[in-house]
């Protein structure tokens, strides 16, 4: 995965943002990047939602009460027991 910083610069080469002097700030092509990234998880949410699930099992052993995840979970849908 590339860094934000040359995410931005290529973004900067294709627009001809150097060339063309309009010098967008990197909050505002950061900006961008952030809302398109809402619209594609929305879409694949509403089309194909497991592509974005992910499914971990495991056994808490007795006195157990936590479980650590390797990834950020979004939602939690279910914990049985």
């Amino acid at each position: 995965m590339l860094p934000i910083r040359a995410v931005i610069k290529r973004i900067r080469t294709a627009i001809h943002d150097d060339e063309q002097r309009i010098n967008y700030s990197d909050g505002e092509i950061l900006a961008v990047i952030n809302a398109g990234l809402r619209i594609i998880r929305r879409t694949i949410a509403d089309i194909q939602p497991e592509i974005l699930m992910k499914t971990t099992t495991g056994i808490l052993k007795p006195a157990q009460d936590e479980i650590r995840l390797q990834f950020r979970p979004l939602t939690i849908v279910e914990v049985t027991g």
